[in-house]
């Protein structure tokens, strides 16, 4: 009997570790969307058709491309399983913007800025952005905000794409409805999408193996918003800073951080500042709209 008691007694005590380690990280509730990953996969296949890349600011460079294919493997190992899609292929390029700016693209691809990688602290600040930018593709966040599949204007979207990334401005796309080709979609998230995006960003890098703090000193650099890249908030830099220390706090009482380990670092990330950072900036055109 006494046996049996300990056994049962241990067995709740798992089930209740099991418990906390679970519910110590924030849960995120993904907003309601009305398309399957199929949308998500259509505006990835419009980016990568149309050439708009070869029309866009970008760094290109081999070394450069091969690091970032680095980190982002890293990273894509901390993706929580429920938010992972194998037809999502994340890659990573910089643009030629001076601002901090994280662009993604539904399917997988993100854009960093390169005042983003000249501003970077260290690696795990540059980490913590592109982990930001995963997070809005793995919670389609941005097909949460389209209208309905048959309402889309799938050309003012792609010129909308287009004009925001060939002007270089900070700015934002905006899916919704608008009917004239005079101006380019546009799009702002609320601060719970932001929210959601930072916790996740957190949550993936304790899970794959680097400082969920980074984030949140990243935010230090935003004094303005004249610092902010193509997808503005209204948050408070020192609120958001905040909220992932705290997130770190929670990582670390589910297991999922701890402080004391050695986290991965490569040995690439000054060389690639660096030569970003020298990198004379790129002549940027402009993209007109058919009225």
């Amino acid at each position: 009997m006494i046996k049996s008691i300990s056994g049962t007694l241990f067995s709740g005590i798992l089930m209740l570790s099991a418990t906390i380690h679970i519910s110590a990280q924030t849960p995120i509730k993904v907003p309601t969307n009305k398309h399957d990953i199929k949308t998500d996969l259509k505006i990835s296949e419009i980016v990568d058709s149309k050439n708009i890349h070869d029309r866009l600011p970008l760094i290109i460079d081999l070394r450069l491309i091969s690091y970032l294919k680095t980190l982002s493997s890293q990273l894509e190992k901390g993706i929580p399983p429920e938010f992972r899609y194998s037809d999502f292929k994340y890659t990573f390029y910089i643009i030629d913007f001076s601002g901090i700016a994280v662009f993604s693209i539904p399917g997988g691809a993100i854009y960093i800025s390169r005042g983003a990688m000249i501003k970077a602290r260290g690696e795990g600040e540059l980490l913590g952005l592109m982990a930001h930018g995963m997070s809005h593709i793995a919670l389609r966040h941005y097909t949460a905000k389209l209208p309905k599949v048959e309402e889309i204007d799938w050309m003012l979207l792609e010129l909308g794409i287009l004009n925001t990334f060939v002007e270089g401005k900070p700015g934002y796309i905006d899916y919704r409805g608008l009917k004239s080709r005079s101006a380019p979609y546009k799009i702002k998230f609320n601060d719970d999408i932001e929210r959601q995006a930072d916790i996740l960003a957190a949550q993936i890098l304790a899970r794959a193996n680097h400082d969920p703090h980074a984030l949140g000193n990243v935010y230090l650099h935003i004094k303005s918003r004249s610092d902010v890249g193509y997808c503005p908030s209204d948050l408070d830099p020192h609120e958001r800073k905040q909220m992932l220390y705290r997130e770190a706090r929670q990582l670390q009482a589910a297991g999922l951080y701890d402080p004391r380990k050695g986290y991965f670092m490569s040995e690439d990330f000054l060389p690639m500042q660096k030569f970003v950072t020298e990198l004379p900036k790129r002549q940027r055109g402009s993209i007109l709209f058919p009225q």
